[in-house]
C-alpha cells in the first residue's frame, strides 16, 4: 500500500524508497 501511495506521490519520496525496497 505504502508503495504504490508513495509512487503516486512524488511528496512521499523516502516511503517510495522504502516500500519499494520492501
Amino acid at each position: 500500500m505504502s508503495c504504490r501511495e508513495g509512487f503516486m506521490s512524488p511528496q512521499t519520496e523516502t516511503k517510495a524508497s522504502v516500500g519499494f525496497k520492501a
